[in-house]
């Protein structure tokens, strides 16, 4: 994804009542199936879908917040940002 940037989804927080411990995700997953005659599916639109790794530096994204130090941080998300998911590989 060529304009994909981080300060889309990694936004500053206030930090005035402490740093806060993750980030929400947002939305499910989309898809959109469509059956025709007999119950046959004949189209299954899923709209672009990315996953990048997300930089921390001692466990803090560079928008202040928190996710504690382990395997590599990710998210995925659609680039209209109704779907914003992190995660970490088990």
């Amino acid at each position: 994804m060529k304009d994909w940037n981080i300060n889309r989804i990694i936004t500053p927080v206030n930090l005035k009542y402490g740093v806060p411990m993750g980030r929400p995700n947002i939305g499910t997953q989309p898809h959109t199936i469509t059956s025709g005659s007999h119950g046959r599916i004949f189209k299954i639109n899923q709209p672009k879908i990315y996953d990048k790794q997300i930089p921390l530096t001692q466990g803090y994204d560079k928008g202040g917040v928190y996710w504690g130090l382990g395997t590599p941080l990710h998210v995925r998300f659609t680039p209209d940002l109704s779907y914003v998911e992190f995660y970490r590989m088990p």
